[in-house]
């Protein structure tokens, strides 16, 4: 029980049904796109990673352009485990966009500030 728990946890929630946005660049690539170019030498890698740390980015935008007053999430991570999280969820779900694996990222963010936040 506690494995399905664990594997459950590890795929992003599904789209919003009827929600419809445009991807630009590498973030409607698959996630085996994704980790066929995790090589050091590739320079692919680079735009992957770069595509990861705009969405963070925007994301963070977005959500503190409401009125959220949360820490903007990602700041004290390295990048390289940013990336790491969106590797271990990629080599899992090979056909799982790299956009959808980015909000997966973000959601986690999210609940690790939200377990860390003072009681009010």
């Amino acid at each position: 029980m506690i494995a399905l728990a664990l594997m459950l946890a590890q795929v992003p929630a599904p789209p919003i049904p009827g929600l419809k946005f445009t991807t630009l660049g590498v973030g409607s690539d698959t996630c085996a796109s994704w980790m066929a170019h995790r090589s050091e030498t590739d320079p692919m890698r680079a735009t992957y990673k770069t595509w990861l740390l705009g969405f963070l980015t925007g994301a963070n935008t977005e959500y503190s352009r409401y009125g959220h007053q949360d820490p903007i999430l990602g700041t004290n991570q390295d990048e390289d485990a940013l990336v790491a999280f969106v590797d271990h969820l990629c080599a899992d779900n090979p056909d799982l966009e790299v956009r959808d694996a980015a909000h997966a990222l973000w959601m986690d963010l999210g609940d690790r500030a939200v377990s860390v936040r003072p009681p009010l």
